[in-house]
C-alpha cells in the first residue's frame, strides 16, 4: 500500500551539515588552486620565451636578416619587420640580463649575441634562461 505522508526528506540539520563539509573542502583546496594557477603561468612564460628565441632564430637563418629581442621593464618586447610589438614575460615579476647584451640578436648564420637571463617568477622562483653565443640553442634551468 502507498502511505501518504510518509516520504522522507532532509533535514535541516543535515543539509547545513553538507554545506559545512562543503565549505571545509573548498577551502583546504582553493589555496592549492590558487597555486597551481601560478605556476602554470609561470610554465607558460618560460615556454612562451623559449619558443620566441627558437622562432627568432629560424626566422634570422630563414629570412637571411638579423631578429632582434629587447629586455624593457622586466618584459621581452619583439618588433616584428612591420613594427609591430609582441611582449611576452607574463607571470614574470622580474627579468635580469645576468650576461650578454640587450638586444638579444640572432643572426643569419644560426648564432646570437648570446644571453643568460635569470627570470624570478611572482612567487619568487628562479629560473636561468642560456641562450648559447655559437649554436643559438636556448636551454632552461631551475635555479634553487
Amino acid at each position: 500500500m502507498l502511505r501518504i505522508g510518509s516520504t522522507k526528506g532532509l533535514t535541516l540539520i543535515e543539509v547545513l551539515l553538507a554545506l559545512v563539509i562543503m565549505g571545509l573542502i573548498i577551502s583546504i583546496t582553493l589555496p592549492n588552486f590558487n597555486q597551481l594557477l601560478e605556476s602554470v603561468d609561470q610554465k607558460a612564460a618560460r615556454r612562451q620565451m623559449v619558443n620566441l628565441f627558437n622562432k627568432l632564430q629560424r626566422k634570422a637563418v630563414t629570412a637571411a636578416q638579423i631578429e632582434k629581442v629587447r629586455i624593457e621593464n622586466n618584459r621581452l618586447i619583439y618588433r616584428n619587420s612591420a613594427g609591430e610589438k609582441t611582449v611576452f614575460g607574463r607571470g614574470m615579476q622580474q627579468i635580469k640580463l645576468e650576461k650578454g647584451s640587450n638586444p638579444l640578436s640572432f643572426y643569419p648564420n644560426g648564432s646570437s649575441s648570446g644571453v643568460q637571463l635569470l627570470l624570478i617568477t611572482n612567487n619568487g622562483n628562479k629560473i636561468k634562461i642560456e641562450v648559447d653565443k655559437i649554436t643559438g640553442q636556448t636551454t632552461v634551468e631551475e635555479v634553487k
